[in-house]
């Protein structure tokens, strides 16, 4: 019995092609940035084991923290690949059913804006110890410090509504304006301050 013919997919809207570039390019940023944040962790890494076998607890950490922010990356750019080669045969003349796959990106979206989320925190700390560790008789700046990092703490919060809206929408990844405030804000400001104390102290 002959197999039913499948009419192949029409050439692409403008829409689509748009939409394949902006892939594309994210893709390339993504890997590139990944690369380069490669390099800086094999340098941090490199110039700690030139010091010696024995390092402080504080350097170990560090480094735990800079390998972990790397797989953190990684596993983030692996899930938007795979992401992607799910939905491109959304833009076939003859797409599967949404809610054969619908799951699957709900389950990526979440992941990879968590996994975003957790660098964000990450790096967070690594930079509030650094202006930590310069102050270490000001109170003022701790306290100032362990504020904004509890701040940077509300990209967890933010993460809760972010599962709230793809569970609702999996495409809905951006939320409103309130979303992007509560995310970038508490994020910047911690930076801003660690990096205003560190420049103060070195000033």
């Amino acid at each position: 019995m002959p197999l039913p013919q499948t009419q192949p997919s029409s050439p692409l809207s403008d829409g689509d092609v748009l939409l394949v570039k902006a892939w594309v390019f994210a893709i390339a940023l993504a890997f590139l940035l990944l690369g380069i944040q490669m390099i800086l962790s094999i340098v941090v890494l490199y110039i700690f084991m030139a010091q010696g076998i024995s390092l402080p607890k504080s350097k170990l950490a560090l480094s735990f923290v800079t390998i972990t922010m790397f797989f953190v990356s990684l596993s983030s750019l692996v899930m938007n690949i795979e992401d992607i080669i799910i939905q491109i045969p959304l833009l076939g003349y003859n797409p599967p059913n949404l809610g054969d796959i619908g799951p699957l990106i709900t389950e990526l979206e979440i992941s990879i804006n968590s996994l975003n989320r957790l660098n964000y925190v990450l790096g967070d700390i690594i930079v509030v110890w650094r202006a930590w560790v310069l102050f270490p008789q000001r109170l003022t700046a701790k306290i100032a410090l362990s504020i904004c990092l509890m701040g940077s703490f509300g990209a967890f919060v933010d993460t809760g509504l972010l599962v709230k809206r793809v569970m609702k929408d999996p495409f809905d990844t951006a939320g409103g304006d309130t979303d992007v405030i509560l995310l970038a804000v508490p994020l910047i400001l911690t930076n801003l301050t660690a990096t205003t104390l560190i420049g103060f102290k070195a000033w």
